[in-house]
């Protein structure tokens, strides 16, 4: 799947494992890095898992039609 962003700065972060761990620490930077390999690898949001650890899910509200998966679950830290 196709993975845009809202900037190229975001872009050079998110596909950079050093940039990432500089800019949101080594733990959540390791589990960005693995949430981009799921995310390109799929075909399609229907191929990314509902469950733990991705949980992929779709906001409600004013942004609806908008989705998202997790880093680390809700509750769990």
């Amino acid at each position: 799947m196709e993975v845009t962003f809202a900037t190229s700065k975001l872009h050079k972060i998110f596909n950079h494992e050093s940039r990432l761990i500089k800019e949101y620490g080594k733990e959540n930077g390791r589990i960005i890095m693995r949430r981009m390999v799921v995310l390109k690898a799929a075909k399609n949001l229907e191929q990314i898992p509902h469950r733990k650890p991705e949980r992929q899910h779709e906001f409600s509200g004013r942004r609806k039609g908008e989705f998202a998966v997790d880093l680390k679950h809700p509750g769990n830290g």
